[in-house]
């Protein structure tokens, strides 16, 4: 992950520096071997809450917009449509 930039390495200095909200994510590895693809997976649960911190990961990261289709608005739209048969 370092490798690919997904995840950089800080020093210390900058840990001291640090005043922010913190929290630490543990990345695990699960092992598919029927998978050509994708043998390794890493997984890593952004809603763990420690000991330490009340508030997960997803918690204290920004909200976006809700990106799913409206189901009411879809079913209108899809009963417009009008079929020609062949």
């Amino acid at each position: 992950m370092i490798s690919l930039g997904t995840l950089s390495e800080i020093s210390q200095t900058e840990m001291d520096m640090w005043d922010g909200p913190t929290h630490y994510v543990s990345i695990q590895h699960v092992v598919n071997q029927k998978s050509l693809t994708t043998p390794l997976r890493l997984v890593v649960n952004s809603s763990l809450r420690s000991l330490k911190n009340v508030q997960s990961l997803n918690d204290i990261l920004a909200k976006g917009p809700n990106m799913l289709n409206d189901i009411w608005e879809l079913m209108i739209r899809f009963r417009g449509y009008r079929y020609v048969l062949i």
